[in-house]
C-alpha cells in the first residue's frame, strides 16, 4: 500500500471535480505524461486510489490517508519499484526483552514528548528494513537515554548486507549496528 501512504498537502474537497484535484496532483508532484492515452490511464488508477483513501478515512481508524507521488501508480509498478519480497512470518529472536520494572496498563504515546524522524523517501531503493531498523535503534535511545537520535538508514544499506537496496533484515541490521557502531544521519 506504498502507492496510498499518509497525509499530503493535496486537499479533498466535496465540491471540486475528481478531474481538477487530478490536475492540482499532477502539479504538486510536478508530473507530465508524453500520451493521452497514459494520462487517461494514470487518471483511472488516480481516481481508484481517490475512493480507497474516502472509503479508509471515514472509518475514522486515528489516522487519515491521502495522496502521494505513487497514487496514479497500480500496485504492480510499486511493487516493482520497491523489490516487493515476501518475508518470513516468524523471526526468531536472539534475545530476551526484559521490562526495566512494573509496565503500565496503558500508554497514550500523543502524551508524551516524543522527538522522531520525519518519514523518509527511500526512492527507488527497497530498503524499507534499514529504515524501519534505525526508527526502532532511534526509538529505544528515546526511551532510555531521553536524547532523540538520528541514526544512518544508509550505513545499513551500504555495510550491512551486499545488495541492500533488495536484500535484509532488521535481525541482521541490529547485529551490524552492535558490532560496527552506529553512524549519525548528519555524517
Amino acid at each position: 500500500l506504498l502507492g496510498y501512504a499518509a497525509a499530503s498537502t493535496t486537499e479533498f474537497l466535496p465540491n471540486k471535480s475528481l478531474s481538477v484535484q487530478y490536475m492540482e496532483y499532477l502539479q504538486e508532484f510536478g508530473k507530465n505524461y508524453l500520451t493521452q492515452e497514459e494520462t487517461e490511464a494514470r487518471f483511472m488508477q488516480f481516481s481508484k486510489t481517490h475512493h480507497m483513501i474516502l472509503e479508509e478515512n471515514q472509518k475514522n481508524q486515528g489516522f487519515e490517508l491521502g495522496h502521494n507521488k505513487y497514487s496514479d501508480w497500480t500496485q504492480a509498478e510499486i511493487d516493482a519499484l520497491f523489490h516487493t519480497v515476501d518475508l518470513p512470518q516468524v523471526v526468531e529472536s536472539t534475545r530476551e526483552a526484559k521490562a526495566p520494572g512494573k509496565l503500565p496498563d496503558s500508554l497514550d504515546w500523543s502524551q508524551r514528548v516524543f522527538q522522531l524522524a520525519m518519514v523518509q523517501d527511500q526512492g527507488p531503493c527497497g530498503a524499507g528494513w534499514a529504515f524501519a531498523s534505525k526508527g526502532a535503534l532511534e526509538s529505544a535511545s528515546e526511551l532510555q537515554q531521553g536524547v532523540p537520535g538520528s541514526y544512518s538508514a544508509q550505513q545499513l544499506i551500504d555495510c550491512a548486507v551486499q545488495h541492500g537496496c533488495s536484500n535484509g533484515d532488521p535481525e541482521t541490521a541490529f547485529s551490524y549496528f552492535k558490532q560496527a557502531g552506529v553512524m549519525d544521519d548528519t555524517n
